[in-house]
């Protein structure tokens, strides 16, 4: 199994790329939730991101920070909004949240 899966890495590294730097300059992400109360009331929000690479980056460096400075956690699984809270992604660079 191991030939295989070589050969699928190597395939992948040889036709895949991610985009320019450029490109994660001038591209971002936005996501818009709407949640509903029990009486219908709605609310909305848009988090506004940079490019996923970009953010990514900033994200894993800033978890990695936190593990070297500690205190860490117990051992297992954790996502990032567990280990880092669930603000955690407003902190980073070029992150908003407004209405709507």
């Amino acid at each position: 199994l191991k030939p295989v899966q070589n050969f699928m890495k190597a395939q992948v590294a040889k036709k895949v790329r991610g985009p320019s730097a450029r490109t994660r300059e001038q591209t971002g992400c936005t996501v818009w939730g709407e949640v509903f109360d029990a009486e219908g009331r709605a609310l909305r929000r848009q988090l506004r991101t940079p490019n996923g690479y970009e953010l990514t980056v900033s994200a894993a460096l800033g978890i990695v920070q936190r593990l070297l400075d500690g205190p860490r956690p117990e051992p297992g699984y954790y996502t990032p909004s567990l280990l880092m809270g669930a603000d955690y992604v407003l902190s980073l660079p070029g992150v908003s949240v407004r209405e709507g």
